[in-house]
């Protein structure tokens, strides 16, 4: 599976190839970027949920073995980001509920149950629209 090979096996060797130039002064921070997909059921989204899921997973891991180095490992979850795929996959169910892009999207996201503390649902532009309070998940112990 190539996209496994990319994006969870990449990520690791991406890790471990940068990892001893990191500082253990406090500074240090691990920062991947996950997805939905990994703690949920997304239609059509398997290889990809499963990326986001091991993803999720090495980082928890991560966490706690590098929290001796004063490494902070974190996740952060932005959503249902506008992607080409995204577009062109809720385009495809739009039509075929006979809704328009956006009303098919709020609906599918309220049903997931993916509305964020602020008040948005799952549906993103893209990551430039993404604040860094927005972390869904801590790794790092007491920080």
């Amino acid at each position: 599976m190539p996209v496994v090979n990319v994006k969870t096996i990449g990520m690791l060797r991406a890790i471990r190839a940068f990892l001893p130039y990191f500082a253990n002064d406090g500074s240090g921070r691990i920062i991947n970027i996950g997805g939905s997909a990994g703690t949920m059921e997304w239609e059509r989204a398997m290889t990809h949920g499963l990326n986001n899921a091991a993803m999720m997973h090495v980082s928890t891991y991560l966490a706690r073995d590098l929290a001796r180095d004063q490494i902070t490992v974190n996740t952060i979850n932005p959503g249902l980001v506008a992607t080409e795929w995204r577009q062109t996959w809720a385009d495809t169910k739009a039509e075929q509920q006979g809704k328009s892009r956006e009303a098919f999207l709020a609906d599918y996201c309220q049903q997931k149950g993916t509305v964020g503390r602020d008040g948005r649902d799952c549906r993103r532009s893209g990551l430039s629209g993404f604040r860094p309070g927005q972390v869904h998940y801590r790794h790092s112990p007491d920080r």
